[in-house]
């Protein structure tokens, strides 16, 4: 499996800024932000993103059967 990253100005001194997200665009709405970050108040910052398994580019790792199921069959409807 695989996680799709992103690293801005690597070389960079001081803490990086790190961005994770939910479900959803993911990296795809970020990517205006970026270099907007990547200069932070007028320094330059260096940037790390990631794309969870499952979202975007990265990988999509097979779901166990007998695990959906047994989650459906805690769903009750109201």
């Amino acid at each position: 499996h695989y996680m799709t990253t992103l690293d801005i100005n690597e070389d960079a001194p001081g803490t990086p800024i790190v961005l994770t997200h939910g479900a959803g665009a993911g990296l795809g709405f970020g990517v205006f932000t970026f270099e907007h970050m990547a200069t932070l108040g007028g320094e330059k910052r260096r940037v790390l993103a990631v794309d969870w398994l499952g979202q975007a580019n990265s990988s999509r790792p097979s779901f166990p059967p007998e695990l959906r199921l047994r989650r459906c069959a805690r769903v009750h409807p109201a």
